[in-house]
């Protein structure tokens, strides 16, 4: 699995004001699009076949969009304007309650019901449907941003010809894990990160081995046909180091050097409960 640590704005001016990143969450979309995507398919074997349009949508089964608070807010906002390149969502202790501030002033600060409409018709409007998606949420029962999280859930199910929510994460198309007296900290976004990632690992695993025609190489090597397809394509080398998942992870400045020092030694399980 490649993961895509994606640095924080450093100069970003909207820390201190009311907005507090809104109009950062909802923009990145363009440079993940323009910038991001096409740089690292060029640079790492993944499932798409060129950094051309096509083969970049065509491959979006492979790609999660994971982020932790702030970083799940941008989670929530590519779903709603990049469905095209990913599959699976995976937003952590956030909701888009905390990021547009003009529909939290019409509604009111408790009354998220307009977040649930807002992403279907958005991806109504990619054209996209209920089969085209996964969301795995997760956030902490002692974390500040559970009630709005929740609500956000809550609204989601109320909308059930576009969310179906399923605790066991197989028939639905989007779940809420809660990690038990978890709270908005560096230790939740570890275990969530240590747990989340093999849940989405296999669903991409499985709908592969429903989806597509495996090919049994001459040497014995399993091949998906699309991999073939690579410039210089070495079997003995290349075979499992192609087929891997594209992650993006959006975090808070300063997180990605402390995650991926800590990740190696981290081996601890949370315990989820519904």
């Amino acid at each position: 699995m490649l993961m895509v640590f994606a640095s924080y704005y450093h100069d970003n001016v909207d820390m201190e004001t009311d907005d507090y990143d809104a109009s950062l969450t909802e923009a990145f979309g363009k440079e993940l699009q323009n910038d991001l995507i096409p740089q690292f398919e060029h640079a790492y074997r993944t499932y798409a076949s060129s950094i051309s349009e096509e083969d970049l949508v065509a491959s979006r089964d492979h790609r999660i969009f994971l982020g932790f608070s702030m970083g799940a807010v941008t989670t929530w906002y590519r779903m709603m304007d990049s469905m095209r390149y990913f599959r699976y969502y995976v937003p952590f202790s956030g909701s888009l309650y905390w990021g547009n501030h003009t529909m939290v002033n019409e509604y009111g600060h408790d009354n998220p019901n307009w977040t649930a409409q807002l992403l279907e018709n958005a991806i109504i409007a990619q054209g996209y449907t209920a089969e085209d998606f996964y969301v795995l949420a997760v956030t902490g029962t002692k974390d500040f941003a559970y009630r709005t999280v929740n609500m956000q859930i809550e609204d989601m199910k109320q909308h059930p010809d576009m969310f179906h929510y399923d605790s066991d994460k197989v028939n639905g198309n989007f779940t809420l894990l809660l990690g038990e007296n978890e709270e908005h900290d560096y230790h939740a976004k570890r275990l969530y990160i240590f747990n989340s990632l093999p849940i989405i690992s296999q669903m991409i695993v499985q709908r592969d081995l429903h989806f597509q025609e495996i090919v049994i190489d001459v040497e014995g090597f399993l091949l998906y046909p699309n991999l073939r397809k690579k410039a210089g394509f070495n079997i003995v080398r290349d075979t499992m180091k192609a087929m891997i998942d594209y992650t993006l992870v959006v975090f808070f400045r300063g997180t990605c050097n402390r995650l991926l020092n800590n990740l190696c030694v981290f081996c601890a399980k949370v315990v989820f409960y519904e």
